[in-house]
């Protein structure tokens, strides 16, 4: 009878800091604002970049096409986003593809992204992965990259002969460095601000970083 009294004094105890311990971390960010990085991020030829150059604003995204999260970023916050901040050239999104498994059809399909970006027209080929990611377990998936193969060598290049994967490796190497903790995860002006947010909340967040 002692015995399951003490494990149960225990088991509250733990349950408690484990409580005490979110809210240290809610009010720490609330007061002392989101977790920022020592240096700059720099831009890759293989990243996927929206808006111009010189738009006073740059954001980050450290995104996977297989997180549910980043499709739903992608669907339903990103169109209204780029319609009003980056058509109108206050803001530029640069998305970082990361792959944080060991899933070497993950590996090959967002490597054929980032290629098919840098030397093509990624819409279409970003439209499938975000309405089906479970295509790039299917042959179907592997004869439409030979497609892009065959038809553009600079392309068939891009996949052929990086097999290492440096890019992704890149960005995974600077997502564990960063302390990231899941995709998507936004950097803007060095602050980091993980996981989805609704349109509202991101577009508040845009117009802080902005003024």
């Amino acid at each position: 009878m002692r015995v399951r009294r003490s494990r149960l004094i225990i088991a509250f105890f733990l349950v408690l800091l484990v409580v005490i311990g979110i809210i240290f971390y809610f009010n720490w960010t609330k007061f002392n604002g989101p977790r920022e990085i020592s240096e700059n991020i720099q831009v890759s030829d293989y990243d996927i970049i929206y808006g111009q150059e010189d738009a006073p604003l740059t954001v980050f995204l450290y995104a996977n096409y297989g997180c549910s999260f980043c499709q739903q970023f992608y669907n339903e916050v990103l169109p209204t986003i780029k319609e009003r901040y980056i058509d109108t050239g206050k803001v530029k999104l640069v998305v970082k593809l990361v792959v944080l498994t060991n899933d070497p059809n993950s590996y090959y399909a967002h490597q054929t992204a980032a290629c098919v970006n840098k030397f093509g027209s990624l819409e279409k080929f970003q439209k499938l992965l975000l309405y089906d990611y479970q295509v790039i377990y299917t042959t179907d998936f592997r004869q439409l990259v030979d497609e892009f193969i065959a038809v553009n060598p600079y392309v068939a290049e891009c996949i052929l002969y990086n097999s290492d994967y440096k890019y992704l490796n890149e960005n995974r190497i600077s997502f564990i460095k960063y302390k990231l903790s899941g995709t998507p995860t936004f950097i803007i002006n060095k602050r980091i601000y993980s996981g989805y947010s609704d349109l509202k909340t991101f577009e508040r967040i845009l117009i802080k970083e902005l003024y």
